[in-house]
């Protein structure tokens, strides 16, 4: 296996990209004289200092504790649902710099439609005036197709709504088996899983 770990290099490529987006809109902005690709390159810059925040992990375990086998298995949880909280937040920031990457672009396009086909002052507006408009829409559109699916996994845990592959119905009746439990009122199942942004 590598150095890397592949969430480790997800973030990594997502550091360069942004990196790199932020180098080209400030280029292109001081020599395109366009105030929106400036201010954008420095959002960038924003977004390239908020990836590089150190995330901390936490441990269940001490140092000297005795490891059991119910031990082990809420390490393993606790493993798993920290892998999965940080696998949302990558999801996240990707959909992040995707969306400002997207804006870029369609700044860049409508900046060079301009610039190659200028409007006269005394021209009625025409299909140009309809191109910024019409991209940012497209781009709303691919932005909120690829965020959905997030949303919707994200919603379900902070709603404490039951996970999926879990059946309420088996679970209840495995509960009442176990030996001393007389009746079972209001089961409530939902995941825990933490956020680090």
């Amino acid at each position: 296996m590598g150095r890397y770990s592949g969430q480790t290099c997800r973030l990594l490529a997502l550091l360069v990209l942004t990196a790199g987006f932020f180098a080209a809109e400030l280029v292109s902005g001081y020599v395109g004289n366009s105030i929106a690709l400036v201010s954008d390159a420095f959002n960038m810059l924003s977004d390239l200092l908020s990836l590089t925040y150190t995330q901390h992990s936490v441990s269940s375990l001490n140092a000297g504790d005795s490891v059991s086998n119910e031990k082990e298995i809420e390490e393993g949880e606790t493993k798993k649902k920290e892998k999965k909280s940080a696998a949302l937040n990558i999801r996240g920031v990707l959909l992040h710099v995707m969306g400002d990457a997207l804006g870029s672009v369609v700044v860049v396009v409508t900046a060079t439609i301009f610039y190659v086909l200028p409007l006269d002052a005394n021209a009625p507006c025409n299909w140009q005036c309809y191109i910024d408009p019409s991209l940012t829409v497209v781009m709303v559109f691919i932005v909120l197709s690829s965020a959905f699916p997030l949303i919707k996994e994200t919603s379900t845990i902070l709603l404490q709504m039951v996970p999926k592959g879990v059946n309420m119905q088996v679970l209840t009746n495995k509960l009442a088996d176990v030996p001393g439990v007389s009746s079972l009122h209001e089961v409530h199942v939902w995941e825990l899983a933490v956020f680090c942004t």
